[in-house]
């Protein structure tokens, strides 16, 4: 499993929007999906174009000053090799990176 964690969920928001994190706030999830599975909607084709068949998602939520932020990274779940990550904010999508090197 990639694991990318609280801390890194807290570094992530700090660096890109200058969003400081109280750790205990923030909610953790694991998911295992098939790409055909996953939401188009937010998932780009950029990001489906490294997807492998079977993804792993580490989803990170928490509320901060009544916005929610989300940070999502996807990984290869046979091999747990990074792929993408995304962040929405409130439901919209306001970052996304490729991982893995294409």
């Amino acid at each position: 499993m990639c694991y990318f964690g609280k801390e890194n969920f807290n570094i992530f928001l700090f660096h890109q929007y200058s969003v400081k994190v109280d750790e205990e706030q923030v909610k953790e999830e694991a998911e295992l999906l098939y790409k055909k599975e996953v939401n188009k909607n937010v998932i780009s084709k950029k990001l489906l174009a490294v997807a492998t068949e079977l993804i792993f998602f580490e989803t990170y939520t928490c509320v901060i000053n009544k916005n929610e932020w989300i940070v999502c990274v996807a990984s290869d779940a046979d091999t747990s090799y990074p792929l993408f990550l995304y962040c929405l904010k409130d439901g919209i999508k306001v970052y996304e990176e490729i991982l893995k090197e294409e």
